[in-house]
């Protein structure tokens, strides 16, 4: 076990480390472009004296130059996600972390790692920029589509007098839907909630017997919906 004292004047070192059991040993929290004076002892019950100092000068700054984000642009569906990546210049600067900012967080958020999440349609600007120097930053302009609307609605097995199943054909990469339906074409008053794929197909019940309805379906991607597809109509016996 060992401990180190050190300092910018020689002959008086006001830093101690804590009690050290590796070596070699890192040393953090220093300053840039700044010689240092460092002394060390052991301990092994009892200390032994300080040996010599030595000295050495940590590197100078390099400064941040600029920052750039790949992609500069991008379009996503809601619900979808893209990790957009910042290069920070020169490849020796001496702080090359950033930070990552929407301009519209109802639209697209964005984490800390540059993990975009598309929320709803609209365009928002994804602006990452050097800690160590704001001004130093990069934009990608972000495009975010309504989901897509399903086809291919229909029933699935045979009617009886009071329920049905109903399934579809996913429009994109969705996996939530809302379906509604109603005995009056263009007056679909009854609609379910939000419907996952362990429900499809999806029963509906309680229906009349001898009795034509109507139906159709939207699909969800985040917080979107897309439009409603073209009704679809079935008679019970």
């Amino acid at each position: 076990t060992w401990q180190f004292s050190y300092g910018t004047t020689s002959g008086s070192l006001d830093h101690k480390s804590g009690y050290v059991t590796t070596n070699p040993y890192t040393l953090t929290g220093l300053t840039p472009n700044t010689t240092y004076y460092i002394s060390v002892r052991a301990l092994n019950e009892v200390f032994s004296a300080w040996s010599p100092e030595t000295s050495f000068t940590t590197a100078g700054e390099v400064a941040v130059t600029g920052v750039t984000v790949s992609p500069t642009s991008w379009e996503m569906l809601a619900g979808a996600t893209k990790t957009l990546t910042a290069t920070v210049a020169p490849n020796d600067a001496t702080y090359k972390t950033v930070t990552w900012e929407s301009s519209n967080t109802s639209v697209a958020t964005v984490t800390s790692a540059g993990v975009v999440t598309a929320v709803a349609p609209g365009s928002a600007t994804i602006t990452v920029k050097s800690t160590a120097d704001a001004t130093k930053a990069a934009t990608c302009d972000i495009t975010v589509t309504a989901p897509v609307v399903p086809t291919g609605l229909k029933t699935t097995k045979e009617l009886t007098t009071d329920y049905t199943y109903l399934t579809w054909t996913n429009g994109s990469t969705e996996s939530t839907w809302k379906i509604k339906y109603g005995t009056t074409s263009g007056s679909l008053n009854e609609e379910s909630g939000d419907i996952t794929n362990s429900n499809k197909p999806y029963l509906i019940t309680e229906l009349s017997p001898n009795t034509t309805y109507y139906a159709s379906i939207c699909s969800k991607l985040g917080t979107a919906y897309s439009d409603w597809s073209d009704e679809i109509s079935f008679t019970t016996p």
